[in-house]
């Protein structure tokens, strides 16, 4: 009950850790720990002014997340297939994605009208239907999509098929292990920075909190159960697909 207890808030961990990780690097001077402090407590302080007209409103915390550009169906699927290889192109879950174009954005484009193959003079039939059967889906298709519970649910399915198939989890396993000869990777810091890279693209190396949370999900001695749990997690945080 101890293990589960203690996994469990692994896994909190690294979601609020992420989070929070994820906002202070949205700012240029997030190194500033100065900066930092005065930004926490903000929302606290009651500013004077001589003229009250000059009063504005903090913006709430949640407000600041709302703002954030996200990832369009086109780059998630090609996150997913660079970070669980292309096997998950055949997963139902993926597929979804790709066609959801007013949940997560992306209408369609000349790729989608002709990212097919050609049958003499004919275009094949494949290549059309973006345009021509789903028109009302990509007239609602956002350029810039924000994010929705239903968005997330279906990341979150994604999620789940690529570490429950052999092939797709054994491809990210590959791209953490320190020495392809080792079986399982190593529990080690560099290996959890490796896994975190993975998703959150152009981040610096993550806080130890994060760190520590994914090498405690990973267990002693490090398991393939264990960095599946990591995995997962990592995955089910939401924001790395913020841009």
């Amino acid at each position: 009950m101890l293990k589960r207890l203690s996994l469990l808030k692994a896994g909190m961990i690294v979601f609020a850790a992420a989070a929070v990780f994820t906002f202070q690097n949205c700012s240029q001077k997030s190194e500033d720990p100065e900066l930092l402090n005065q930004l926490a407590i903000a929302p606290e302080i009651d500013q004077e002014h001589d003229d009250e007209d000059h009063d504005l409103p903090t913006p709430p915390a949640e407000s600041l997340e709302e703002i954030k550009s996200m990832m369009d169906r086109n780059l998630l699927v090609s996150m997913f297939s660079d970070i669980f290889g292309p096997e998950v192109h055949r997963f139902s879950s993926i597929k979804r994605i790709k066609a959801e174009k007013a949940i997560f954005g992306g209408p369609c484009s000349v790729y989608d009208q002709f990212n097919s193959v050609r049958a003499g003079n004919k275009i094949d039939a494949a290549a059309t239907p973006c345009a021509h059967l789903q028109s009302s889906n990509s007239l609602m298709a956002p350029i810039d999509p924000a994010a929705n519970v239903l968005q997330q649910a279906l990341i979150n399915n994604a999620c789940n098929d690529s570490v429950d198939n052999a092939t797709s989890f054994a491809y990210i396993v590959k791209q953490i292990k320190e020495d392809p000869a080792v079986t399982i990777p190593a529990n080690s810091s560099e290996n959890a920075a490796k896994l975190f890279s993975l998703f959150y693209r152009g981040k610096p190396v993550p806080p130890v909190e994060v760190s520590d949370a994914i090498q405690l999900l990973v267990g002693q001695p490090a398991s393939l159960a264990g960095w599946k749990s990591a995995i997962l997690n990592i995955c089910l945080s939401s924001h790395w697909q913020a841009l």
